[in-house]
């Protein structure tokens, strides 16, 4: 019996002494919180979601002109057609729609998910409900942005000819920048 127990305490001893050699070993092989972060960081590059999110709301921000149909146009360029102040509270205007169609649509979307949140809760849906109610607020939203629309329209037609052709070729150099960014992607 005697050798059965120093075998039992010299394999529980050898046991003991590797997984203590090995725990330096996986503390040093996991990486701390700081460079998980760094390495997020640097997998994700510009492409983090959030980053993303940020620089849509900048953008968001730096629209001074919507032409309707074909995009934004930046404070710079219109800063530079020195508008007149008819001209100027056109746009003031179709910029105060803009962002109540915004503040609209975000309340519109925080009322729906409370509601269906709601529902969730209960652990009563309805499907043909949830449907009916997109498609009312689908509908409210595009009238919406029809008279947002609208707004830069009047806006567009109170600018003279000149302007017109400034923002015209504004537009114009963004596809053509937006050409010959597509093709360098596309032959690589």
């Amino acid at each position: 019996m005697p050798g059965k127990k120093s075998r039992l305490a010299y394999s529980l001893a050898t046991v003991a002494a590797m997984i203590a050699l090995q725990a330096p070993l996986a503390a040093a092989a996991e990486p701390n919180n700081a460079e998980t972060q760094v390495d997020r960081i640097e997998r994700t590059g510009k492409y983090d979601r959030h980053e993303h999110q940020r620089h849509a709301r900048s953008q968001q921000r730096d629209i001074a002109f919507m032409i309707p149909g074909y995009g934004p146009v930046g404070k710079k360029t219109l800063d530079s057609l020195k508008l007149t102040d008819l001209q100027q509270q056109k746009v003031n205007a179709a910029q105060a729609e803009q962002q109540a169609l915004r503040a609209a649509h975000k309340s519109t979307m925080k009322s729906n998910m409370q509601a269906r949140f709601a529902q969730l809760e209960e652990g009563r849906i309805d499907p043909r409900a949830a449907l009916q109610a997109m498609q009312a607020t689908q509908q409210e939203m595009s009238q919406h942005r029809l008279d947002v629309a609208e707004k830069w329209l009047q806006a567009w037609e109170a600018l003279d000819a000149d302007q017109q052709k400034v923002l015209t070729q504004a537009l114009a150099d963004r596809h053509e920048h937006r050409k010959d960014k597509m093709q360098r992607h596309s032959a690589s």
